[in-house]
């Protein structure tokens, strides 16, 4: 032993982390891989990543040359080598692969590297893959386009549970003609991304053959937005093979709606029912995720999320058609409970995102403290069961008539509602004179709006002054209203204190009103209003408060 060495080994034998036990040495190696993410959108990593070099995230692996003690422990668990992703790089690849090549622990796998020049990491990594290592242990693997050599003929994964295909624009075809002959008898989760119909199938209802699907649980399927091959009857047809199925999620706009003979063949939209479905989302056409889902049956619990995007206008008949179809499939549920859709966002352009409202809806478990505060941007621990973003539109009447909406998505049973809009939505008032006749029958004991929906609320004291409209309300939120009188407008405060005397005339007062702390619109407020009913609260942030200081004269 060199005299260098030696004063190493003396050196760490005096180091009180290499007294630990193994147990402990490789739970602090697992929280290191774990906990050293890899930035890639650091461009410093790129010339690592081309060349296929160790980086720096990495330096985990570095404690294979500190000391033995080390080494014999990092190499001892089979468990520290179960991860391998291409585009960490070419040696850490070959590391990992060669640290593991006789271990039978499942191994997760990451060939899905699309960045330019790192050849290596589609080309050299599949065939190393195949060379050097059995495919017996392979648990998850992530493949792109040019890796699909992987997935070659009678190739067999019996532990393969999740499978990630990426495919490219030009040349999607290549899947369908693969996956057949993957022997993977326990696949569980399927995502596929710009997948189309394969031309082979032999009929246009089987578009996709993958087997097995009857083990599926999880299916995510994702467009390619420039081929408009899809249309639902393959989607139902794909989700019957799929007998098992808890989550599925659907992405792309290419899913075509038929033309009325082929709605008029009833045989090729049969009923289906997948009672062990626990979330169902749908991001595409609006027409398109109607007719889906009027075939598909699930059970009340689950979460069923709709995504559209207005940018992709439909004509006003088909819009009609999928307002009929939506409302079909909730009054044909089979149980009265049912909540209708949990989540209904229709996005829009950047641009048009001044336009967006938003509805958050609660039962009557929500915490108090949740519901009294105005920053509701971030919910993590009482998430909104009722989440609905529609745009408005720079045009008097919303792009999604509310009174349609509410007869997809019931709010029966809901106890607190948040409705939320930007500024520039209200410049049309009409766009909200429909909302609240429509939510007048609702058991809401707690009400929160902002801008111009709380000033259309309490202009529109002749609504409620009927007895019967909103009997059970405990608590409004006002936020954003400029309590401060304005020339030329006119006075909200005096709408306010009318319709809470109506309300109290009517045995059905509301007790508590919630506003924003400002220093002037508050005082101008409290001159007028009783202060044991309004009560004020911070602004949810410095952009309300901006909002309303933008009201000072």
């Amino acid at each position: 032993m060199s005299h260098f060495a030696l004063i190493c080994q003396q050196r760490n034998a005096e180091l009180p982390v290499s007294l630990m036990p193994p147990e402990i040495l490789c739970g602090i190696f697992h929280i290191l891989r774990d906990a050293e993410t890899i930035s890639y959108s650091d461009p410093s990593n790129y010339p690592a990543i081309i060349a296929g070099h160790l980086r720096a995230q990495l330096g985990w692996m570095k404690v294979l040359h500190v000391m033995h003690a080390w080494r014999n422990t990092a190499l001892g668990d089979p468990t520290l080598w179960t991860s391998i992703t291409a585009s960490l790089g070419r040696t850490a690849f070959e590391e990992t692969m060669r640290r593991r090549r006789d271990s039978q622990i499942p191994v997760h796998i990451d060939i899905s590297s699309s960045y330019r020049g790192l050849r290596w990491a589609n080309a050299f990594a599949a065939n190393y893959i195949i060379h050097r290592t059995g495919l017996q242990s392979i648990a998850s693997l992530q493949v792109v386009g040019p890796s699909l050599p992987l997935l070659q003929s009678q190739i067999q994964m019996p532990q393969l549970r999740s499978l990630r295909v990426h495919l490219s624009r030009d040349g999607p075809s290549t899947l369908p003609r693969e996956l057949p002959l993957i022997d993977a008898p326990a696949l569980q989760e399927l995502y596929i991304h710009n997948v189309v119909p394969c031309e082979h199938s032999g009929t246009p209802t089987r578009p996709l053959d993958i087997a097995p699907l009857c083990n599926i649980t999880y299916l995510n399927l994702s467009f390619a937005s420039d081929r408009l091959d899809w249309q639902p009857m393959h989607v139902i047809w794909i989700l019957s093979q799929t007998s098992g199925l808890e989550y599925f999620r659907l992405s792309g706009y290419s899913l075509v709606v038929p033309d009325q003979d082929t709605r008029a063949d009833d045989s090729a939209y049969q009923l289906l029912h997948l009672d062990k479905l626990t979330h169902l989302e749908l991001d595409t056409s609006f027409i398109g995720a109607a007719y889906l889902l009027w075939r598909i049956r699930v059970n009340r619990e689950t979460r069923i999320v709709l995504v559209v995007d207005v940018q992709r206008r439909s004509e006003t008949v088909q819009l009609v058609q999928a307002y009929r179809l939506m409302r079909e499939c909730h009054l044909h549920s089979n149980s009265s409970s049912l909540s209708g859709f949990r989540t209904l966002r229709l996005h829009g352009s950047k641009h048009e995102s001044d336009y967006t409202a938003t509805l958050s809806a609660w039962r009557e478990d929500a915490p108090q403290l949740l519901l009294d505060d105005f920053n509701l941007g971030d919910v993590e621990h009482s998430p909104p069961e009722v989440t609905l973003t529609f745009m408005c539109g720079p045009a008097p009447a919303p792009i999604l008539p509310f009174e349609d909406v509410l007869r997809i998505i019931s709010l029966d049973t809901v106890h607190n509602l948040s409705l939320y809009s930007l500024s520039s939505c209200g410049f049309h008032i009409s766009t909200w004179l429909e909302v609240f006749p429509s939510l007048s029958r609702s058991p809401l004991r707690w009400l929160r709006l902002n801008g111009y929906l709380a000033l259309t609320f309490i202009r529109n004291d002749e609504i409620l002054r009927d007895k019967s409209v909103l009997p059970h309300l405990e608590t409004v939120a006002l936020f954003g209203i400029p309590w401060t009188p304005q020339f030329g407008f006119p006075d909200p405060r005096q709408f306010l204190t009318r319709l809470l005397e109506a309300r109290a005339a009517l045995g059905t007062p509301i007790p508590t009103v919630l506003v924003e702390e400002s220093q002037h619109h508050t005082e101008a407020l409290f001159g007028i209003v009783d202060r044991d009913v309004v009560h004020a609260l911070e602004p949810s942030d410095e952009e309300s408060a901006q909002a309303l200081d933008v009201w000072e004269i």
